[in-house]
């Protein structure tokens, strides 16, 4: 693995990036002289080892007082933190306190309803739709569990849209190209009109597919579970607009910022990316007479018992 020898080298070299910069900037934090003279330390370190490795700056935020780096190394992902007068580069963040996380405090109610929004090509939003099958499965009948995703307009640059976006006035557009849009319209598709079938072909094309064959590998699953893929083709060729408006709409009135999120009766929820976390987090919204008794039922399935990798998409 690449990252590896990367990351004790920068653990290593304990980095002194630059000589400094002001910390007034109100501009874009991605473009940030610190992010930016951070991203030419990383740059400068992994041509050591792979002179032809592609490094992405994913995303950069303000996080405790650092600026917080999310960077794709060869698809690997690597989180970093630099300074804000651009003069330390850390590779990692060690917590010094234990928190513990708690499911957020949402209004109860005799029904509830979680959205859950990813990219269909986002790794930490493939591991929260992982955590939320058996959920989904164990309270399908007792709560509307309802995927969503999350969509981009005018993404990334105009000279790229036609990589992005699915239409010609980049209202539609996903962070991994537009096979993912595609992926994404098919994925509502079958929640259309095969919802029966979702969660277990979300199962199989997040272990089968990936981004750069899923546009041939979705519909022998899709065939293996029985869904009519010839009525999946004609909803991505005449209703994609049709269901990506209303995900567009939604993604700006929860203000969703990546993938993934997952709100309860329109709250977020900020705890543990785990199926018991999730299933305590809906579970815990009903009142007190209409708590489903599978509610009770742990789940405990090897791959569901931790909480997932923290990142996202974005």
């Amino acid at each position: 693995m690449l990252i590896l020898p990367i990351l004790v080298i920068l653990l290593l070299v304990g980095a002194i990036v630059t000589q400094g910069f002001s910390s007034v900037y109100l501009g874009s934090v991605k473009n940030h002289p610190a992010t930016k003279a951070a991203m030419d330390f990383v740059n400068k370190q992994i041509a050591q080892f792979s002179p032809n490795a592609k490094v992405e700056l994913v995303s950069a935020k303000i996080l405790k007082g650092l600026i917080s780096l999310s960077v794709k190394i060869d698809e690997e992902p690597l989180e970093a933190y630099v300074t804000k007068d651009g003069t330390l580069f850390f590779p990692q963040a060690i917590p010094l306190t234990t928190t513990t996380t708690k499911a957020v405090k949402v209004k109860k109610s005799d029904k509830v309803e979680a959205k859950l929004f990813t990219m269909s090509y986002c790794p930490f939003g493939n591991e929260a739709e992982t955590a939320m099958i058996p959920v989904a499965k164990l309270l399908g009948k007792s709560v509307d569990i309802v995927p969503h995703y999350v969509i981009y307009s005018n993404y990334p640059s105009p000279d790229k849209f036609a990589e992005y976006c699915i239409d010609k006035d980049a209202k539609y557009c996903s962070m991994h190209g537009i096979q993912e849009v595609r992926q994404n319209v098919r994925e509502l598709c079958i929640w259309k009109y095969a919802k029966a079938s979702y969660w277990d072909y979300i199962t199989l094309v997040n272990e089968k597919c990936t981004v750069e064959t899923v546009n041939w590998c979705w519909k022998s699953l899709a065939t293996e579970l029985k869904i009519d893929t010839a009525k999946i083709e004609t909803c991505l060729a005449t209703e994609a607009e049709t269901l990506l408006a209303p995900e567009v709409k939604l993604n700006t009135d929860l203000k969703v910022e990546g993938s993934p999120m997952m709100f309860v009766n329109g709250v977020e929820f900020n705890g543990d990316r785990s199926a018991e976390a999730y299933k305590n987090a809906i579970c815990d919204t009903f009142t007190k007479s209409k708590r489903p008794v599978e509610c009770n039922t742990p789940l405990v399935a090897p791959a569901n018992t931790g909480t997932t990798t923290a990142g996202s998409c974005k």
